[in-house]
């Protein structure tokens, strides 16, 4: 008989002799900073800006509304993958809150969990101005996470080609600091699962454009990083729209738009094919004069709303199937319509609160 393996998979950095450091330690080690994973380098902006015109569409329809690949799979995947999945409850309430990379819990519907993400920065001037101060909701995003904030990060100012430089990384940060997933089964996982990335961010010239890598080991040369796009809305673009052709009015100049081509994990400079794009949409901002937290009315009031919205089925469905069982008949694209109208009000996280980003000299130079 054939002997079965009793090698257990271990996790990412086991795999790979990795040592996990703390991200103000990560920081101030100049290979973060340059990432020798083999699809990684520092942007060619105008060899960006000339492939394939990549620009948000003026229609938002978001591809993975119909090749996302769990609204393909059979009834009981997509319950699982839903934003308030009931799959493997009360244990991934438990394992979110004992042994979970991101233990702490809070609602989107109280104030206790704006003001553990969203915090001061040393020197904010160094953060694009888009992501300043800013604490962002995900919103139309497939995947079980709902708040950002990058304002925690380390940053430091960009080289220009008049300097000798010619762009670098300017922002690095971790992806487990202010950063909420649902407390669920599949927000469990996401978390797991990235807890060790890091992300890199790179600005263009005109500020139009910032790009972002993932990556989990610097040192891996056989690691691919995967490549995140935001474009930043200017005056004078045309207006957004949704599928129906109404203006979508929370859209406004500064605002962002977060993209992903199929061919840019390998190629950042493939953007023939739009795979994935939502709306980071700002919730709240730090007002450093007050140094209080202060809601963005309009997107903080959808966002509740949607977080506390009761499903429209009988109360068994809503307790015992949460809904899904009223759509698993029905296309790919309406079980994504139905799925991104809720959001998971209990969310896990962990606040980057605990000591302050290195900032300064320390990296400037790096």
């Amino acid at each position: 008989k054939t002997k079965k393996s009793s090698i257990k998979r271990q996790p990412y950095h086991q795999q790979h002799n990795m040592v996990v450091k703390d991200i103000n330690e990560a920081v101030l080690d100049p290979v973060y900073w340059h990432p020798k994973c083999k699809n990684f380098e520092l942007l060619d902006w105008d060899k960006f800006l000339a492939s394939n015109n990549p620009s948000p569409p003026q229609i938002f329809d978001p591809p993975q509304r119909s090749t996302f690949p769990v609204y393909n799979y059979l009834f009981s995947l997509h319950l699982i993958w839903s934003r308030r999945s009931p799959a493997c409850q009360p244990f991934a309430f438990l394992c979110h809150s004992c042994c979970g990379p991101v233990p702490k819990s809070g609602k989107l519907s109280e104030d206790a969990i704006y003001t553990d993400l969203l915090g001061p920065s040393p020197d904010s001037s160094k953060i694009p101005e888009p992501l300043r101060n800013a604490l962002f909701w995900t919103d139309f995003n497939s995947v079980p996470e709902t708040l950002i904030s990058f304002n925690r990060y380390s940053w430091r100012s960009q080289t220009s080609k008049e300097e000798g430089g010619g762009g670098r990384v300017i922002g690095l940060g971790r992806m487990q600091y202010d950063w909420t997933r649902d407390r669920t089964c599949m927000g469990y996982v996401f978390a797991k699962g990235s807890y060790d990335s890091t992300i890199a961010f790179q600005e263009s010239p005109d500020k139009k454009w910032l790009a972002a890598t993932v990556f989990k080991n610097p040192n891996n040369a056989e690691e691919s990083v995967s490549w995140i796009f935001f474009y930043v809305i200017q005056e004078g673009d045309k207006v957004f729209q949704n599928r129906d052709g109404d203006a979508i009015d929370y859209l406004k100049p500064g605002d962002l738009i977060r993209l992903t081509w199929s061919g840019s994990d390998e190629n950042p400079y493939d953007t023939s094919t739009l795979k994935y794009m939502y709306h980071p949409r700002r919730v709240a901002t730090y007002n450093e004069e007050t140094q209080q937290v202060e809601y963005n009315t309009e997107h903080h009031k959808a966002l509740v709303e949607k977080a506390t919205k009761k499903r429209e089925c009988c109360w068994m469905l809503q307790t015992c199937c949460n809904c899904f069982g009223c759509c698993w008949c029905v296309s790919k694209e309406a079980r994504w319509d139905h799925d991104v109208t809720f959001l998971c009000n209990r969310q896990a996280y962990l606040s980057a609160s605990s000591s302050a980003p290195v900032m300064g000299e320390e990296i400037e130079r790096l």
